[in-house]
């Protein structure tokens, strides 16, 4: 059943594919996206597949569903950096900004602590996909909440730098 469902004729679908068709159902409420998701995470069980599996299931439409996910990735600390990336963008989705405004606070709290525990990309990363993942006014004046108290100059610059298609949003 599930070959058939995510099935693309004369189209050999890898592995990631697969999740990342699963993973858009998901996030558009597609009401078998999340059983597709619980097959394909089942039949698929090589080290890239769990990583898949992992990032597709931050695509949940739900608010509590989010709020775990973001304990683990602040919590964590056997997580691997690369699912965590994996996972933000299906995390953020705008489809889903209703959930995940709530953790834009805590998630540009945890900017120093990021700056020091984690690889020198890993910042943008996450400042890119909570701020892409926002469009509305409260996202950008938490942004300026930040903005007005301490933070190092280079993290500054960071932020200022994600919150510009935010701050272009907001103003549309």
């Amino acid at each position: 059943l599930l070959e058939g469902s995510l099935a693309v004729p004369g189209v050999e679908l890898r592995v990631r594919d697969r999740f990342r068709l699963a993973e858009r159902l998901v996030l558009r409420g597609d009401p078998d996206g999340a059983r597709l998701l619980a097959q394909l995470a089942a039949a698929e069980r090589g080290d890239d597949a769990r990583r898949y599996a992992f990032a597709a299931s931050a695509a949940l439409p739900d608010a509590e569903a989010k709020r775990r996910m973001f304990e683990r990735f602040a919590g964590d600390a056997g997580l691997p950096e690369g699912w965590v990336e994996e996972a933000l963008a299906p995390f953020n989705a705008p489809e889903h900004a209703v959930y995940t405004l709530p953790l834009l606070a805590p998630a540009l709290a945890r900017l120093p602590e990021l700056k020091r525990t984690r690889k020198i990309f890993f910042v943008e990363r996450w400042l890119g996909a909570f701020l892409a993942g926002q469009a509305d006014a409260r996202a950008l004046e938490e942004v300026r909440r930040v903005l007005a108290g301490e933070l190092d100059a280079d993290l500054r610059l960071k932020l200022l730098e994600a919150a510009d298609g935010l701050q272009r949003s907001v103003a549309i």
